[in-house]
């Protein structure tokens, strides 16, 4: 039995002192500020949001792409086509942390400037790597926001199609 316990103890201490071998500095999009690297990564709606959401909507196979910061922020953005009424119901309805101390029941509209307000305080980087979303605003769009622990959705929906574009960040 102490043998046993001996090599337990011998295996972990083993596994603990195994250094990682460190990212190479060719998968981060760097400018130079350390705090500002990227690395890019395709993701999956389904991966991101619960089951029953994703089946809710009904949009298939959607993937997008997912930005992770070295501070740890965990972005995604997706752009797929989906019933807009059906959406808002889905997030709506989509579950959160109930640990949350604050949380949407509903997805609030947002004005333009909101949205700019919220621009500027993206690190170039990401807007760089989700320029697909950031440059969709116009017009002819509605924009919406929804706080559900662990996700933050920010909604850009063109009235005259049924096209959505998704970030989710994870906060």
């Amino acid at each position: 039995m102490r043998s046993a316990f001996a090599l337990y103890v011998f295996l972990t201490i083993a596994l603990l002192a195994c250094k990682k071998p460190a990212l190479t500095d060719s998968l981060f999009q760097d400018n130079g500020d350390a705090k500002n690297s990227i690395v890019v990564f395709h993701t999956s709606l389904a991966d991101t949001l619960p089951e029953e959401t994703t089946k809710a909507l009904n949009v298939g196979n959607v993937t997008g792409i997912k930005v992770l910061d070295l501070q740890g922020r965990d972005v995604r953005y997706f752009h797929y086509k989906a019933n807009k009424k059906v959406l808002l119901e889905a997030l709506a309805k989509s579950p959160f942390n109930r640990n949350a101390l604050l949380a949407d029941t509903l997805c609030r509209e947002i004005s333009r400037e909101e949205l700019v307000r919220f621009k500027r305080s993206i690190a170039d980087p990401e807007l760089h790597a989700g320029a697909f979303f950031w440059n969709k605003v116009s017009q002819n769009v509605e924009i919406y926001e929804s706080v559900k622990p662990p996700l933050k959705h920010l909604l850009i929906i063109d009235k005259s199609s049924r096209d959505i574009h998704h970030r989710i960040e994870f906060i």
